[in-house]
C-alpha cells in the first residue's frame, strides 16, 4: 500500500500527515479486508456456478511469466466480484479450496505444516552455518507467510526472482570477506 501511494494510485495530498491515513487505511484495507472477502467469496463461487480448477489457478499464475496477455486468478476473481480491473488475492486456503475442494484445504495444510515444521528442524540440525543459509531460511518462511496471506503468486513473483539474486549477492559477499 505504500507503494499505491507512491505510484498514484492514491491522490496526494501533498502534506505526509494528510497521506498518512490514506497509507494506513490501504494497509489495513488490503490485509483484514480484500483478502478476507476474496477468500470468503471463493465458498461461494465454487464448485457452483464456477467447478473446481484443479490446479489451474497456480498454473494460469505461473503463465504470467510468458510473453503475452494474461490475467491471473486473483485479476479474475476481482473482476468476478467487482466487475472492475483490480486484484482480490484469496489466502492460500481459498486457493486450495478453489483448487481441490475441502480435500484440497486438508491436504494443502498438512503439506504446507510438514514444510514449515521442516524447516525449522533442519535448520537446528546442521553443523556448519553460512550467512546464506539464514537469508534462505528466511526468504522461505517469508514466502511462505506471503503465500498464506494472499496465494501463490506473490511468493511466486517475488521469490523466483529475489531468491536467487539474494542468494548469489550474499555468497559473493561472503567470499568477499573472507578474501579481504
Amino acid at each position: 500500500s505504500v507503494m499505491t501511494l507512491l505510484l498514484g494510485r492514491y491522490t496526494h495530498t501533498g502534506g505526509f500527515f494528510s497521506d498518512l491515513p490514506m497509507v494506513f487505511f490501504g494497509i489495513t484495507n488490503r490485509i483484514f479486508i480484500s483478502n478476507a472477502i476474496g477468500t470468503v467469496s471463493l465458498f461461494h463461487i465454487f464448485p457452483n456456478p464456477e467447478p473446481f480448477r484443479w490446479g489451474w489457478t497456480w498454473l494460469s499464475d505461473l503463465q504470467g511469466f510468458l510473453p503475452g496477455p494474461h490475467v491471473g486468478f486473483s485479476a479474475w476473481l476481482y473482476r468476478r466480484l467487482y466487475g472492475q480491473v483490480g486484484t482480490a488475492a484469496p489466502m492460500c486456503f481459498g486457493e486450495m479450496y478453489a483448487n481441490f475442494d475441502l480435500a484440497g484445504i486438508f491436504l494443502g495444510a498438512c503439506a504446507q505444516g510438514l514444510i514449515l515444521q521442516g524447516l525449522p528442524v533442519w535448520w537446528c540440525r546442521r553443523r556448519v552455518f553460512h550467512v546464506e543459509h539464514l537469508v534462505l531460511y528466511a526468504m522461505q518462511s517469508m514466502a511462505f507467510c506471503r503465500w498464506a496471506m494472499g496465494g501463490l503468486l506473490g511468493p511466486i513473483q517475488y521469490g523466483l526472482v529475489a531468491l536467487p539474486l539474494l542468494y548469489g549477492t550474499v555468497r559473493v559477499g561472503h567470499h568477499l570477506v573472507v578474501v579481504l
